[in-house]
């Protein structure tokens, strides 16, 4: 029972002594001559161990930590792999995957290094025998011409001069493409003005077809370093190529040069029959013929867009159809307005 007396809890609390120590805080009664003591929490609910939940927290991050460690490093060669076929995909034979582990995907990564070694000789035998075939017929053709020149049927003798020419041509295309085709081509850069440049291909080699050919320049003070000897061989054999395909008549060809950022863009527009999209894939392919059953009088020798193709690559650019599957063809060259030293 509560005494009424408000001083009353002074005197009970004479009998009572707290103290604290660690987690835990006592209550000491005296009463009757017993010592009572009061623990809150209680003593038996305090762990005197390391906490479980954090030992068990611990333990999870760990075997996380070890086990995206050890997927990083199985999927790390599958990474260089990848990138390594990537770069081989794309013509780069002499790219290696470095860095082979002696496991499963160290022998798929020295196969994929050993089928680069093994197109990269076979390309470069094929060159090796285009280039010394090309050597050694030019002489023959040469002996050719001046035997040709002493045959008395006049008929006979400009029957045998066109084809004479054209393996010359093919000759000497040949070995243009093997300079182009090699590693570390060599430019004879210059500043050139392009409306010059073209202005002077078509008095060259098209003054017949000025009618058929029309040419715009923007800005017409358009610049570039490049080498101007094969960027006129490209550009010749792309008009030549759109010549052979146009219509008689109302026949025409468009030539376009433009700044595009920091590319030069260079057009050449027919309106042919165009070509295919399966066509358009083999672009840059030496010898391929759109159409199997022509002849070099309407086909060409299938070199003209293969050397195209090598002197814009030489250029750090690209040549592509830019319409597929149109009417007429869009021959498109991009390549840097200027080279970064």
């Amino acid at each position: 029972k509560f005494s009424d007396d408000p001083d009353a809890w002074v005197d009970e609390l004479q009998d009572l002594e707290f103290a604290v120590d660690g987690r835990h805080r006592f209550l000491k009664i005296h009463q009757d001559g017993y010592d009572i003591v009061v623990s809150t929490p209680r003593i038996a609910d305090v762990s005197s161990g390391p906490n479980i939940i954090t030992i068990i927290v611990g333990l999870g991050l760990a075997f996380l930590m070890i086990g995206y460690a050890a997927v990083n490093w199985l999927f790390k060669p599958i990474r260089a792999i990848r990138n390594g076929a990537a770069h081989i995909g794309q013509g780069n034979f002499n790219h290696r995957i470095r860095n082979i582990r002696h496991d499963q995907l160290g022998d798929l990564a020295t196969a994929i290094n050993q089928l680069a070694g093994d197109v990269e000789h076979m390309l470069d035998a094929k060159r090796a025998l285009l280039l010394g075939i090309s050597h050694e017929l030019r002489t023959p053709l040469s002996r050719m011409r001046l035997v040709l020149e002493f045959v008395e049927n006049d008929e006979d003798r400009e029957a045998l001069k066109p084809e004479i020419a054209e393996m010359e041509k093919i000759v000497v295309s040949l070995l243009e493409a093997e300079r182009l085709s090699t590693r570390h081509v060599s430019l004879s850069r210059s500043r050139v003005k392009f409306e010059e440049l073209l202005t002077d291909l078509i008095a060259d080699f098209f003054s017949r077809e000025t009618e058929r050919i029309r040419v715009a320049v923007l800005p017409r003070e358009l610049e570039a370093n490049i080498d101007e000897a094969r960027i006129v061989l490209m550009l010749k054999n792309l008009i030549a190529n759109a010549l052979r395909y146009i219509p008689e008549t109302g026949g025409k060809i468009d030539i376009s040069a433009r700044a595009d950022g920091n590319d030069l863009v260079l057009q050449v527009r027919d309106n042919g029959p165009g070509m295919s999209s399966d066509q358009a894939q083999h672009i840059g392919e030496p010898f391929y013929r759109g159409d199997p059953s022509r002849t070099r009088d309407t086909g060409g020798t299938g070199l003209g867009l293969y050397l195209a193709s090598l002197v814009a690559t030489a250029h750090g650019g690209l040549l592509r159809l830019a319409n597929p599957g149109e009417n007429g063809a869009c021959f498109e060259c991009r390549i840097p307005l200027e080279v970064n030293a």
